[in-house]
């Protein structure tokens, strides 16, 4: 099929070129070629027919780009897509509007949507609200709380992928021969690995506090026994008697009986003796399970540590060491793939650090106290740097689910069946838009034998 012809208005052009390129171009792999012209809204034209979307936020923040000013007036209208009397591919029939106004309408030579599609994805998909604002938590980060997403109910709807079907469906009303990219979803499971072994092996008198826990606090002495060996296997670099260690080996167990394969990310560098990891890469026990990994087929990724989030230097070597580790252990293998430990990412910035150090695939974008699409999509993207108002090489796969934002009682404190559903109904929603259900799930968080259920009825 012949090339679309995209017009752009005359102001945010790469930014429009962008959005264009990854909507259009990526996510649905049609042809186009944009021009540039006078009039404040785009055209996709083909054929003598055509689309027309305005250009609501590049507007307004030509000349006030990061102003609060420029932000979503809320609260947002809801489109009923009921309305158009098309088929369209969405998780609910009412769309909330980012910016734009709630209708569509058809004709015999083309389409009008007045929803704004391309300014509102490009504001999920660049985070523009996280430069904007200066408010975060205790570790630096914006959280749900925060976003406009959470504060108007749709953080657990991938709102860009629905936005994308509306633009395909009038797409397909126009050009019913037009044929999109194929896609298939893919479950993409990833353990970060902080704690691979209890600390109190390290320590004599934090494994007798241990033993004294077991006896006046969990009051099961019958741990007693497993504790003690493993403290002495530790000092002997033998680490299969730590229950933490054994659960890195389950999560590789059980996926592997599935045809998955897990990425883990490994702490590389001490930045933070307070937050980051109690092991080094060169440690006998952590060597092996490196190589083990790697041998049984998974991937190694690198996990920055708590300070590299806003330092090049650091985040450098980072990925220094644990490239390093890699040929030490003969390991063929380039460290591309990271995801920040706590989740710590500052807009634009730790992308941009990424993307300088030569990570090409980060999965850092979820919100530490929430699950859902903290970008709106559950397809990869490469990422957009508003403040130097780039496309970067960097792609970015969002972090769907982090069992600790569902599981604690300080996040969705959801337990059992409930923690489930939940789950299960984010992976339902990456499985209709045939995307990524990417999961993390921390080897410290199989505390009892119900979180080992809950697992594996969510990456099967």
């Amino acid at each position: 099929m012949p090339a679309f012809n995209i017009y752009i208005p005359p102001f945010c052009m790469d930014e429009s070129r962008y959005i264009i390129e990854e909507l259009i171009g990526e996510f649905l792999g049609l042809e186009f070629e944009i021009e540039t012209w006078d009039n404040p809204y785009y055209l996709v034209e083909h054929e003598g027919k055509s689309i027309e979307l305005p250009a609501d936020f590049f507007q307004r923040a030509e000349t006030d780009w990061l102003s609060p000013e420029t932000l979503p007036t809320r609260p947002l209208s809801c489109w009923d897509s009921r309305s158009a009397k098309m088929e369209i591919l969405l998780s609910a029939p009412d769309v909330p509007v980012i910016f734009g106004r709630p209708e569509l309408t058809i004709s015999d030579s083309g389409i009008k949507i007045s929803i704004d599609i391309f300014g509102s994805a490009f504001f999920m998909l660049s985070r523009y609200e996280e430069a904007v604002t200066s408010v975060t938590d205790q570790h630096g980060r914006f959280s749900s709380e925060t976003s406009i997403a959470r504060q108007e109910g749709f953080l657990l709807r991938p709102i860009v992928n629905e936005y994308l079907e509306i633009l395909w469906s009038c797409i397909r009303q126009l050009w019913p021969d037009t044929a999109r990219r194929p896609r298939e979803f893919k479950t993409i499971v990833s353990a970060d690995v902080d704690v691979p072994y209890h600390r109190i092996n390290k320590s004599l008198p934090g494994m007798l506090k241990r033993l004294a826990g077991h006896l006046v606090v969990r009051k099961k002495p019958q741990l007693i026994p497993g504790t003690i060996l493993n403290y002495i296997a530790f000092k002997f670099n033998v680490l299969r008697f730590d229950p933490l260690y054994r659960d890195l080996l389950w999560i590789m167990d059980v996926n592997e009986g599935i045809g998955n394969r897990v990425t883990f990310y490994f702490l590389s560098n001490p930045t933070d003796p307070q937050y980051d990891g109690c092991y080094k890469l060169d440690e006998p026990g952590i060597r092996n399970l490196v190589k083990e990994v790697y041998r049984r087929g998974h991937i190694l990724g690198l996990h920055p540590g708590y300070l590299t989030f806003l330092n090049r230097d650091k985040m450098l070597k980072d990925v220094t060491n644990l490239q390093r580790a890699l040929e030490r252990e003969k390991i063929p293998e380039t460290v591309t793939q990271s995801r920040q430990h706590y989740l710590r990412w500052k807009t634009p910035d730790t992308a941009a650090i990424l993307e300088d150090v030569g990570i090409t695939i980060d999965s850092s974008l979820s919100y530490s106290d929430h699950a859902g699409f903290r970008s709106g999509t559950c397809y990869d993207y490469n990422f957009y740097d508003v403040v130097a108002r780039r496309k970067l090489s960097l792609k970015e796969r969002p972090l769907i689910v982090m069992e600790h934002c569902v599981l604690d009682k300080n996040c969705m404190n959801l337990q059992g069946r409930d923690a489930i559903s939940c789950i299960q109904e984010l992976r339902r929603l990456c499985r209709m838009f045939r995307g990524n259900f990417t999961l993390l799930w921390h080897n410290s968080s199989f505390n009892e034998e119900i979180d080992k259920k809950i697992y594996q009825e969510c990456i099967s």
